[in-house]
């Protein structure tokens, strides 16, 4: 596995984080394990490189930056460790870079990545602009919303064979699936009352 990551272009001479992020939140043990593991890499002339070989399956993990603030880390993006050469390509901190070069770091793009960053970018211009339109005409919340929620069940169903890969993606699409329908129990709880 190699991974490959351009357009560092403000981590000149600062270090990522690479991790593994296949754990539920649940399992301490493991989030303890996973935290021994990490890969700190320089980045140099905005690049990173990272070569390794890995005996597991194919799983989900992300990248971090150190950051000085209260916040502590935050995330730049995630993509699918499996054999291959990875390639990143982040342009704003504010969106997940664009995952290639794999298989289903391919589909992983296509089917989630790309849709998320529709909504998160619909949703920053409601929060700023009070508006959503797009270059391409109008595109609300709640269709951007599904669309998205429609790539990640495809991606669920063809990756399904690699737990690692899709249960947290899976978890947060279940938890969000309960929130939803209690939202909707409270509102006809308080209609009939």
């Amino acid at each position: 596995m190699r991974v490959t990551y351009a357009n560092c272009y403000c981590l000149d001479g600062k270090y990522i984080i690479l991790t593994d992020k296949s754990f539920l939140p649940d399992e301490y043990k493991r989030k303890w394990k996973v935290s021994d593991d990490e890969v700190k890499i320089l980045v140099t002339d905005k690049k990173f490189y990272y070569e390794g070989t890995t005996t597991r399956k194919p799983f989900l993990a992300q990248i971090y930056y150190d950051r000085s603030t209260f916040s502590g880390q935050t995330s730049a993006t995630s993509f699918v460790i499996e054999p291959g050469d990875i390639q990143i390509h982040i342009t704003d901190w504010y969106e997940e870079g664009n995952v290639s070069g794999t298989l289903i770091n391919k589909d992983y793009n296509t089917c989630v990545i790309e849709r998320r960053n529709l909504v998160n970018r619909i949703f920053r211009t409601i929060r700023l602009k009070g508006q959503t339109s797009e270059a391409e005409g109008t595109y609300s919340f709640g269709s951007a919303f599904e669309d998205f929620e429609k790539g990640e069940l495809a991606f669920f169903e063809k990756y399904a064979k690699y737990p690692d890969v899709v249960r947290v993606m899976l978890s947060r699409y279940l938890e969000v699936k309960e929130l939803n329908k209690d939202w909707w129990m409270l509102n006809i709880y308080v209609f009939l009352t």
